[in-house]
């Protein structure tokens, strides 16, 4: 047995990459405002800080773990259904669940009732918004 990690991504498609990508996860950068980089870009950002090792990627990777914003499924007309060797993980947000991913993470722990292979995680702060 191998204590060797798979690859973990977090993905957001090319058409949706930011300008300008902040460079820690407690900058007061605009974009955290909005929800695909408050959950992708910031969690990355967190676990990159903290030694994880994960990697921020515009193209989708064709095995390994893809942690992937529900609004950014949309750039894929809702139709990614993930090969054998990913693994597919869902922030769900707000939004209705992907029928095609084996996980999500809900931002509401009574989510986690409903709907099967779903786990909580509570939103990150937004840096800058209380000073």
């Amino acid at each position: 047995m191998t204590n060797k990690l798979p690859p973990i991504y977090f993905y957001i498609p090319q058409g949706l990459w930011p300008d300008t990508m902040p460079k820690s996860a407690d900058e007061n950068w605009k974009g955290f405002g909005i929800g695909i980089y408050a959950w992708t870009l910031q969690t990355y950002l967190r676990l990159k800080a903290d030694g994880f090792p994960c990697e921020l990627v515009a193209q989708l990777p064709r095995e390994g773990i893809v942690l992937i914003h529900r609004n950014c499924l949309r750039a894929h007309n809702d139709q990614l259904k993930p090969g054998p060797k990913l693994l597919l993980i869902c922030i769900k947000a707000e939004q209705r669940p992907y029928p095609y991913a084996q996980l999500h993470v809900v931002q509401n722990p009574l989510e986690t009732m409903h709907l099967r292979n779903s786990y909580y995680l509570p939103h990150w702060t937004q840096p800058g918004l209380i000073q």
